[in-house]
């Protein structure tokens, strides 16, 4: 239970960072 969950929580946190790595590009140029 606690190893698939922690796999779902780290899949959130990637598309955040991935995100976030978007938002960033995007505000820069």
């Amino acid at each position: 239970m606690l190893g698939s969950n922690t796999v779902v929580h780290s899949g959130f946190i990637i598309k955040f960072e991935e995100s976030a790595q978007t938002k960033a590009i995007h505000m820069e140029t």
